[in-house]
């Protein structure tokens, strides 16, 4: 068999991770090309390596400086060219914030705000399987926030309390096809 360029930059990463995860509070001053490397595979192809990457900055991001934390930040909260795009970036809040916690939380108002957002277009449209991952996400990321950050999300609970009703009550959506070709987050 022969190895892509896929599966040496999966392994890689995975390298990374592993050091990370050992050694990462001695690896600082290494972080920023660290950083630097595994920005542009977030938008990778293959969701394998996208979830990886996420994980591994999840690893990272404790022992992160503040300059080398914002910008997987910076990425995560720039626009998104489509669901599979969007729900990558919100993964990576996700994981930012269930990793390093109050950390996040300087940037939790304006990610909740335009996540809100999001999820409420696409519970306003016909109910699709993309939709409704969106939708999750959405809520997986909401609530990441709402656990990790209280504070700053308390301002944003009405909101997502009448979302989270919103998509309970949808239609159910099993029988829907899985094509869709709307915008991101």
């Amino acid at each position: 068999t022969s190895i892509t360029k896929e599966d040496m930059r999966l392994e890689g990463v995975e390298i990374v991770q592993a050091l990370a995860s050992r050694f990462g509070r001695y690896m600082m001053t290494e972080h920023s090309s660290i950083v630097d490397a595994l920005v542009p595979l977030l938008g990778a192809e293959r969701s394998i390596l996208r979830k990886r990457v996420v994980a591994c900055f999840a690893t990272i991001s404790g022992s992160l400086p503040d300059n080398a934390f914002d910008t997987p930040v910076a990425f995560a909260t720039s626009e998104a060219s489509g669901h599979k795009d969007a729900r990558t970036r919100l993964q990576l809040v996700d994981a930012l914030c269930n990793a390093s916690g109050s950390r996040t939380g300087p940037y939790v108002d304006g990610l909740a705000q335009r996540i809100l957002v999001k999820a409420a277009e696409d519970i306003g449209e016909e109910p699709e399987d993309d939709a409704c991952e969106m939708i999750e996400s959405c809520l997986i990321a909401l609530v990441t926030f709402l656990t990790r950050c209280p504070k700053e999300m308390a301002p944003h609970l009405p909101a997502l309390l009448k979302l989270t009703l919103r998509s309970v009550t949808r239609p159910d959506v099993s029988r829907q096809p899985i094509h869709s070709a709307r915008g991101g987050f």
